[in-house]
């Protein structure tokens, strides 16, 4: 279960445990990334094996970089997703075939007695140690390695098609590539977004008391005139929320045509349905601050991480730019936003693939 804040599970109270992924945007998969995960599973391995490694209402998270994404279930990297030519290929890691074993049909390969041993030492399968091989294997495929006891021993990539592993009797038929996998939580049912948002509300709220009381304190309290610069990712929007805790209604959007159009009328729809004040961005999506600065404000809010905040901004005296969330980890944003039960970007909910833009004003990731 992913921790939202602190270093201990809110559940058994053991201490959590880094996961190792490429740097990138963290999100929740949403049904639609669920249901195109699931897909290229079972295109690789199966009917079947999609919805036994993401059952209805489990957890999944993925780490997006800029061609790839990692798709983090049960506490390990369970796949890589690639998306060369436009259709997903699903890459599993040994970790995410062990959570399927049972129901893996296709891609796979199965031990003898005697080379089980050495697959599961990272030794290269050889022709004869191939007990059988299912006719869906070519030569460079990654398959799934399986022992005598039906268990996965190994991920490899295949140095010979199926036939050739039945009929040859010596030669590479595996180069192993992956022997010892990460360990993953196995025993029991595993818990959903509703049963983590639960968990995790007491120490959720809190974070969104403090951050909106720094707020009052430095803002408010000051008679600072200041405003959200909102984009329509999910940090900016949590930040826009805390604003309005804090007494703070102003949001700057950038200028309609500046980025992609559905995201703009998200943007709007969601400030007006919060009596939000709206300030259009007169310039390109890159350079909004010096926008602010003609509307008055001295504070800019962001959902972006900066090095410390508040920061001052180079180039445009007087302004400051503040990020009250700026200690949260990835996920609580999101964690947040559920459990205020608020309104997500419609690009999400469909689980499209969002193009990478930076603001070079505040470095950082956000949905394009």
């Amino acid at each position: 279960m992913p921790v939202a804040i602190g270093s201990k599970c809110p559940k058994c109270g053991l201490t959590a445990s880094t996961v190792s992924t490429h740097d990138g945007e963290v999100r929740p998969a949403s049904p639609a990334d669920v249901r195109r995960i699931r897909d290229a599973v079972d295109a690789f391995h199966g009917d079947g094996c999609g919805a036994a490694l993401i059952p209805d209402g489990g957890i999944a998270v993925i780490v997006r970089t800029t061609d790839s994404e990692a798709v983090v279930v049960n506490g390990a990297v369970a796949l890589k997703l690639s998306y060369t030519g436009g259709v997903p290929t699903a890459y599993m890691t040994l970790a995410g075939l062990r959570m399927i074993a049972g129901g893996i049909t296709a891609h796979r390969v199965v031990c003898t007695h005697d080379a089980t041993h050495f697959a599961k030492m990272g030794r290269s399968l050889m022709a004869s140690g191939v007990a059988s091989v299912d006719d869906a294997v070519s030569k460079g495929d990654r398959v799934a390695v399986i022992g005598d006891s039906g268990k996965v021993v190994a991920v490899g990539i295949a140095k010979m098609d199926a036939s050739g592993m039945r009929e040859s009797g010596n030669g590479v038929a595996v180069g192993i590539k992956e022997a010892h996998g990460a360990r993953f939580h196995d025993e029991g049912q595993s818990p959903t977004w509703m049963d983590l948002i639960e968990l995790n509300s007491k120490a959720i709220t809190g974070a969104a008391t403090g951050a909106s009381g720094y707020l009052r304190s430095n803002i408010v309290r000051k008679n600072l005139r200041s405003a959200v610069l909102f984009t329509g990712d999910i940090r900016s929007e949590a930040v826009a929320l805390l604003a309005l805790d804090a007494g703070l209604g102003t949001v700057l959007i950038p200028e309609e045509g500046s980025f992609d159009k559905e995201a703009y009328g998200f943007i709007r729809f969601y400030a007006e349905g919060k009596g939000m004040q709206i300030v259009d961005g007169r310039i390109s999506f890159g350079s909004l601050l010096p926008s602010m600065r003609e509307y008055g404000a001295s504070v800019c809010l962001t959902g972006e991480r900066i090095p410390t905040s508040p920061m001052d901004v180079p180039g445009i005296k007087g302004m400051r730019v503040i990020c009250p969330i700026k200690d949260w980890t990835p996920l609580m944003p999101w964690l947040f936003l559920m459990l205020r039960k608020e309104p997500l970007a419609p690009q999400y909910m469909r689980g499209d693939r969002y193009s990478y833009s930076r603001d070079p004003m505040m470095p950082g990731n956000r949905f394009g």
